[in-house]
């Protein structure tokens, strides 16, 4: 048996695809009886309560246990930098000291630390590693790259991390390439897979009438929803029959400008625009298999969840040139990319692929889709999973074992 020590800010049931990809890994990994996950939470909310696990998934909430510590620092009303730099050393004297507890119990048991974000949270959990002198897998995330690591401010801590960890574990090759361009030697890529759920559809536009286009991203800059809005409305002004449907939550810091740029358009579009909320799993799908093209301008990503499952049902979608899409979808016709942060490149590649769906001309590379849906299994991601946690801890279990011989 190989503990699990996953350290992240969030986790379920608050919405976002880190959240649900780590609770993802856990459940898988915990199956196969080889492995043993906890999951401790630096978030600063107060919402898990007396819980101390989620979906089966043992957790252990950091916030209560530093909630004497900085007690001082928030009614004093600090500055966020003075904060963040407290509960980065609270978080790592409370991880020291559970984590090592926990090594200390069963010093025949491997250790094993997990960390999903080396901009902030990998920091902290590799600076426990090295204090209780236990491996560090160090997981990079979609921000992680698109923004931290070209941030000067940012940049060296993922950059120590980065060389200090046993193993760092991409999401695309983009992001492997760029770190070992660094010099960092021990990194490969895990792309993402999903859920079995999504397997169980596959789309087929339902009507000829206009083009309804989804995006599940939410309202943030870093998604682009305000230039996907905004490319809506230019095509509608061009005599595109167009409507649009927006799922997901707010950018928390960003509430009023989306409260007001929602409203704006619900003005000017009525029926057309539909801004909903977080919508469930079963209720995402009927979304999409509804919808014509799956849209996103997102400015960066790991391997996004979202775009995931639209490859895998097979829809068009029309999106940056990113993440996991270069390395799952560079030469599917049905798969429209504009370079990453130029609005106007895509406008134009959204307005071409409503014009093939309104003439017919958009056409689905079957075979090519077939090939995702294989791919695209947690059974593929589990297996490379315990292949990267063994070359770290050395030790697999008789299951992990059996499952790699499958």
């Amino acid at each position: 048996m190989t503990v699990l020590h996953f350290v992240t800010d969030e986790f379920v049931p608050r919405p976002g695809g880190l959240e649900v990809s780590l609770l993802r890994t856990a459940q898988f990994l915990a199956a196969t009886n080889a492995f043993s996950p906890i999951v401790y939470i630096r978030s600063g909310i107060h919402e898990y309560g007396d819980s101390t696990t989620v979906e089966g998934v043992p957790i252990v909430p950091l916030a209560s246990r530093r909630a004497s510590w900085e007690a001082p620092l928030l009614a004093s009303s600090v500055g966020p930098r003075t904060l963040r730099s407290e509960r980065s050393r609270l978080d790592f004297l409370l991880l020291r000291s559970l984590i090592g507890a926990s090594a200390a119990s069963d010093t025949a048991t491997s250790q094993v630390i997990v960390s999903f974000f080396l901009m902030e949270h990998s920091f902290v959990a590799q600076q426990v590693a090295a204090a209780l002198q236990l491996p560090h897998v160090a997981c990079i995330r979609g921000t992680d790259y698109s923004r931290g690591f070209h941030d000067p401010l940012t940049f060296p801590a993922i950059d120590y991390v980065a060389h200090a960890a046993d193993l760092v574990l991409a999401t695309n090759t983009e992001q492997r390439i760029a770190l070992e361009r660094r010099g960092v030697t021990r990194v490969r890529t895990i792309i993402g897979s999903v859920p079995s759920a999504a397997l169980q559809h596959r789309w087929r536009r339902r009507s000829s009438a206009g083009v309804r286009l989804f995006a599940n991203c939410g309202y943030s800059h870093k998604k682009g929803t305000q230039v996907l809005l905004h490319a809506f409305g230019v095509l509608r002004d061009d005599g595109f029959p167009v409507e649009l449907t927006i799922t997901g939550a707010d950018d928390e810091e960003q509430r009023a400008y989306w409260s007001a740029l929602r409203d704006a358009a619900k003005a000017r579009f009525g029926s057309s625009v539909k801004f909903l909320g977080h919508v469930d799993e079963e209720d995402m799908y009927a979304l999409l298999l509804q919808s014509d093209v799956y849209c996103s301008a997102t400015l960066g990503e790991g391997c996004s969840l979202a775009r995931l499952t639209a490859l895998a049902i097979g829809m068009p979608i029309v999106t940056t040139r990113c993440g996991e899409i270069p390395d799952l979808a560079a030469d599917i016709a049905h798969v429209r990319v504009s370079p990453v942060a130029d609005e106007w490149a895509f406008l134009e590649v959204l307005r071409r692929a409503c014009g093939d769906v309104l003439g017919g001309a958009m056409r689905i590379d079957e075979d090519a889709v077939d090939r995702l849906r294989r791919y695209l299994t947690s059974e593929r991601e589990r297996r490379e999973w315990i292949e990267a946690l063994d070359r770290v801890s050395g030790k697999v279990h008789a299951e992990a074992t059996r499952i790699l011989r499958a």
